[in-house]
């Protein structure tokens, strides 16, 4: 089984009155075999960020589909087996490394009970497990994007 399979994947943009459109994605079609590691490398606008959108199913696909280990690219099965941090990770100041932690295993079917072990050594191996009881409000952008990482990784995902 393929870990991603895209077939003429395309994603297209209107202007607000819908009178431009504008092509961000046109028909890609990709292959990645299970255990490869790969990059997406382009300039600005090459669609690199809109091909992860429509794969993880942030966005629509205008054509084309894709799936990721067999599951419809985008639905709730195939996201559950994918770990993502995105570039401007965004967590409510309220929360503690812990607490958003727990939140976002949550998220992933993940129970209290079975994300502690996780969450405490993620903590420890992305360097946070001191500030595991702070506000989040009170990181760096590199703590913040560490604590992503590990919110990422929380639920053992397949595909990262």
């Amino acid at each position: 089984m393929l870990a991603i399979e895209v077939k003429e994947l395309s994603k297209a943009y209107r202007s607000p009155l819908g009178i431009r459109r504008h092509e961000a994605l046109k028909r890609v079609s990709l292959n990645v075999p299970n255990g490869q590691i790969i990059s997406l490398l382009g300039p600005n606008g090459a669609g690199k960020t809109t091909l992860i959108k429509l794969l993880l199913g942030l966005l629509r696909p205008s054509s084309g589909g894709a799936t990721i280990l067999g599951e419809r690219a985008g639905s709730m099965r195939s996201r559950c087996k994918v770990g993502y941090l995105p570039e401007n990770l965004i967590v409510e100041s309220h929360h503690t490394a812990d607490s958003a932690l727990i939140y976002w295993g949550r998220l992933n079917h993940i129970s209290r009970g079975q994300s502690r072990v996780r969450r405490e050594a993620l903590l420890r191996q992305v360097g946070l497990s001191k500030w595991a009881h702070v506000p989040v409000r009170q990181f760096s952008k590199g703590m913040r994007q560490r604590l992503g990482l590990a919110g990422a990784l929380l639920h053992d995902p397949e595909i990262l």
